[in-house]
């Protein structure tokens, strides 16, 4: 059978519901072998939105969510700030993914990581029409789209590039491409939208396990340096799909679903602390302002010695206060 072609938008107020919705349709596909010979259930072409982006925290029990993970790697591509040695204290199996992952220090880097390409992009200034080649430069692209937006609030313009044909066209053997490629934002009627365009999206490991939880936070803060209200958030994938060590747990989760209290999962609040801050440079200060800290409390602290396996659980957040008073 061929690869299922998707040709509608799948739209819902929460990730929960969402989550419900790709998984259901995933389930109707038959399998199809990825390049790593796994199998897999795939949707090409998939289209999804959520009207509500404050809506991404998930309660399904059966999804196993690390919520610390979510809130620390989101904070660590916001900032721009992506530690190896940070990150894996969240997110064990980052290691697999890093080119030069040093076992015995604990050290390496995502050649991809998003952090780096959304606010320390690098790449060389070219005139292609006159062919003139000028210094490598850095870029934070999310102060420009805020500038942009903040200059133009009608503009097309405001977008984030993360694959490099550079850096990711001539890197055959990398463990480590961005999946995420572009990111719009589109003012109209007060609200910033935002869609993100992606290669390839795993429902389990990158859809909901972080993409719908870090890029969401991002709309949310900008609309807010940029004082406007949120739109609605598009996420579209090149290539949907689930693994095949994935489909019990994705059966188990629409077998939780279908008793499930959707109404639960709505912000009833609909707003942050985040939201009331109407500048870049706050939010921003906010952000490395938090994720020092966080890398204070989880490395530096002098005569705190914690176990690694309670750095995922509210024991090891008691047991540091306990321990820091």
């Amino acid at each position: 059978m061929p690869t299922k072609i998707f040709d509608k938008v799948l739209v819902a107020n929460s990730l929960d519901k969402l989550s419900d919705l790709c998984l259901q349709e995933l389930n109707k596909c038959d399998e199809v072998g990825s390049r790593l010979g796994d199998n897999t259930k795939e949707l090409i072409g998939m289209s999804t939105m959520l009207t509500n982006p404050r809506n991404i925290w998930m309660l399904s029990k059966e999804r196993k969510h690390n919520i610390f993970h979510q809130i620390g790697e989101s904070l660590g591509v916001l900032s721009g700030n992506l530690d190896m040695t940070y990150l894996i204290k969240f997110l064990p199996g980052a290691k697999y993914f890093s080119d030069d992952f040093d076992e015995e220090k604990g050290t390496g880097h995502w050649r991809a990581d998003y952090a780096n390409r959304i606010r320390r992009f690098k790449g060389v200034k070219a005139n292609s029409f006159y062919k003139e080649i000028g210094d490598i430069i850095e870029v934070d692209q999310l102060k420009n789209v805020y500038e942009e937006l903040k200059e133009h609030k009608n503009t097309r313009r405001a977008v984030i590039v993360l694959w490099s044909p550079v850096d990711d066209g001539t890197f055959p053997n990398s463990l480590d491409y961005p999946c995420n490629d572009m990111i719009q934002f589109i003012v109209r009627d007060n609200k910033l939208n935002m869609i993100v365009t992606v290669r390839s999206n795993d429902e389990i490991w990158g859809y909901t396990a972080i993409n719908m939880i870090e890029f969401p936070l991002m709309q949310r803060l900008m609309a807010s340096a940029l004082g406007l209200e949120v739109g609605i958030y598009r996420h579209q994938a090149g290539s949907f799909h689930i693994y095949d060590k994935h489909y019990d747990r994705a059966n188990a989760i629409v077998e939780e679903y279908k008793n499930f209290d959707f109404d639960k999962c709505e912000d009833k609040e609909n707003v942050s602390e985040f939201e009331v801050v109407n500048d870049f440079e706050t939010i921003d200060h906010i952000l490395q302002t938090m994720y020092n800290l966080e890398m204070t409390s989880r490395h530096y602290i002098e005569g705190v010695e914690l176990p690694e396996s309670k750095y995922n659980n509210s024991v090891w957040f008691e047991e540091l206060l306990k321990e820091a008073s």
